[in-house]
Order: C-alpha cells, then sequence, then structure tokens
C-alpha cells in the first residue's frame, strides 16, 4: 500500500446538498461536489482561489487560509471546518473547536466537558499554541457555512470517514 498524499479538500456546501438531493431522487449523483489539492497544487491555488465547478461562487485563499493548510498538511490529525466548529481527528482524539472563541490548548476545551487529560495537545499538533491560533484565523477568514475546507493529513495513518458513498465508489484507490 502506498502512502496518501496530504490533500486539501475544498467544495462548496450548498452545492453538495444539491447533489445529495439528486442521489436521493436519482438513485446517483453525476459529480462530486469537492475539489482535491495536493501540497504541490497550493501555489496555483493561492493565486487563482477555488471556483465551485457547479455555481460559480468563488473561494479566496488567504495568506492565513494557506498558512494553515501548508502548517497542518503533514501533521498528525485531520482539519475538516463546519458551520460553527472545526473539527480536529487525530488517532488519538476527535474534537470540535467553536469558531467563536479561541483556544491556546485543547485542554481547557476539553475541560469544560469534565475531561481532564494532560499531553493531548502535543499528540493532535506540532506546534499547538500556533496551530490553534492559525485555525482560529484561517477559519475567520472565509464563510464557513458556505465552504467547506478541509487538510486530510497524510500524518494521521488513517484517511479521513467521509459519509458520502459516491466518494468512496468513485474515488477511492483499490487495492
Amino acid at each position: 500500500m502506498t502512502k496518501r498524499e496530504s490533500q486539501i479538500i475544498i467544495g462548496c456546501r450548498e452545492c453538495e446538498q444539491n447533489q445529495r438531493e439528486t442521489l436521493a431522487i436519482n438513485g446517483f449523483a453525476p459529480f462530486p461536489t469537492t475539489t482535491s489539492f495536493p501540497k504541490r497544487e497550493l501555489g496555483t491555488l493561492s493565486v487563482s482561489g477555488y471556483t465551485c465547478l457547479f455555481c460559480g461562487d468563488k473561494l479566496e485563499m488567504t495568506d492565513i487560509m494557506l498558512d494553515m493548510c501548508t502548517q497542518l498538511m503533514d501533521g498528525p490529525a485531520h482539519i475538516v471546518s463546519h458551520p460553527d466548529a472545526t473539527e480536529v481527528l487525530s488517532t488519538d482524539t476527535h474534537v470540535h473547536i467553536p469558531h467563536n472563541q479561541e483556544f491556546q490548548s485543547l485542554e481547557p476545551l476539553w475541560a469544560e466537558y469534565g475531561i481532564h487529560v494532560e499531553g493531548l495537545d502535543e499528540l493532535v499538533f506540532r506546534n499547538p499554541q500556533k496551530d490553534l491560533t492559525l485555525i482560529h484565523q484561517a477559519m475567520s477568514d472565509f464563510d464557513t457555512s458556505k465552504w467547506l475546507l478541509m487538510i486530510e493529513s497524510s500524518g494521521n495513518p488513517e484517511p479521513y470517514p467521509k459519509d458520502d458513498a459516491f466518494w468512496f465508489s468513485i474515488m477511492d484507490d483499490p487495492e
């Protein structure tokens, strides 16, 4: 088995929802609604941004967003934007960080739920304070209710679990 390459995945949430409705009605969806960009294509993405193939809306990639992608692409965790929170998924933890609050560590976030874990940050991030600040700033730079931005890191031994059967059947590499 070859090692997965880290990638940035971008998509329009509204068009993704439309494709899911098409899938439900027709039993198939004609096209995937996300586009992946390996690290070598980040330069192109920084210049041209991302344009949704369906609706034509454009996501401008800010310097902070590109810094976050570059910093976290090969880290131990997948990073996924959601409308109100950022999902961080590593082999050691799975947490949603609210966008409306900046955290310097994951420990206080877990403590809010009555869970006390020491040393977790170092298992999830290479530079926890800097990485959490980058995530907070980058997620504030775009409309997370409009756009999906995901960092699927090769540093996490498992691919991000996608819930879209279409993605699995077309995009996965058979072994």
